[in-house]
């Protein structure tokens, strides 16, 4: 018997990553995949794997996807778990999801990940944390209006805000992005752009986390960066993740090094800040 659970997955040229992710899920849960162009065979493998399938075209301006999908009502289930392609469920994670909903009295959860990075399981460092699994009805991700200085249709950095008690599901989902170093520094250079406009605009989380406070406090310096590498590779043992360890805490404190240095650019008479 399925949960009454409906996992929404955003995609854009997935192909390399889908399939495991679909079939990480099984019959545990319903599935729609909503999808913004893609051109390579993501529709495909999600079709032969017997998901709905919707198209999602972006006019730059709210909502976004995931929004959208919470908007539009597109899904009928109780509850509504956002996942990344690059992301796979574990039978723990299953098992813990279908015994804590049909009691529970908390509208969203807490998720914890297990980040895999350069082909090994980065088992120390910051934990790996996302607010995507919500009661339906009973939430929306932040509204940030970045009309005109984003290409990004989707929330990434923008936090969903809860109607109600939010808690925690301990079993871990599986993040393992098969597409290579180029994707991950590619991607880490439109997050970095997004941040730098979004603080420029003094747009604000709502009810942040402390983590994002912190971050809110430092990102106008070049202290965070050093910092963020001080925390996550010493004193949360980071360096206990050998290589990948190293690398993974140098590349995202070198992100905040670049979220820096594009706020300082933008703030350059007629700058200009491309992804």
């Amino acid at each position: 018997m399925k949960t009454s659970l409906t996992i929404v997955i955003p995609t854009l040229n997935e192909e390399v990553n889908i399939r495991t992710c679909l079939e990480s899920i099984g019959s545990f849960a319903s599935v729609l995949v909503v999808d913004s162009g893609s051109s390579d065979r993501t529709l495909e493998v999600a079709e032969e794997c017997g998901c709905k399938v919707v198209n999602f075209g972006w006019n730059g301006s709210y909502p976004k996807k995931k929004n959208w999908v919470l908007l539009e009502n597109l899904v009928s289930t109780e509850w509504i778990l956002f996942l990344d392609a690059d992301e796979y469920l574990t039978d723990e994670f299953k098992s813990e999801v279908a015994e804590v909903l049909p009691k529970t009295h908390c509208n969203g959860f807490w998720l914890t990940y297990h980040n895999h990075f350069m082909g090994n399981r980065l088992v120390h460092g910051i934990p790996f944390r996302k607010l995507f699994l919500l009661r339906n009805g009973k939430g929306l991700f932040q509204r940030v209006d970045d009309e005109g200085w984003t290409s990004l249709d989707m929330e990434v950095h923008e936090q969903l805000e809860i109607d109600g008690e939010v808690g925690v599901i301990k079993a871990p989902i599986i993040h393992n992005n098969y597409k290579g170093f180029d994707h991950f520094i590619e991607k880490h250079n439109e997050y970095s752009t997004w941040e730098a406009k979004r603080f420029l605009s003094g747009k604000e989380h709502f009810n942040p986390s402390f983590r994002q406070k912190v971050k809110r406090a430092f990102i106008d310096s070049y202290f965070l960066g050093p910092l963020y590498f001080v925390v996550n590779y010493i004193f949360r043992l980071g360096f206990l993740d050998g290589k990948a360890g190293f690398i993974y805490s140098a590349i995202k404190a070198n992100y905040f090094f670049q979220v820096k240095v594009k706020i300082d650019e933008l703030r350059r008479p007629n700058a200009k800040v491309e992804d």
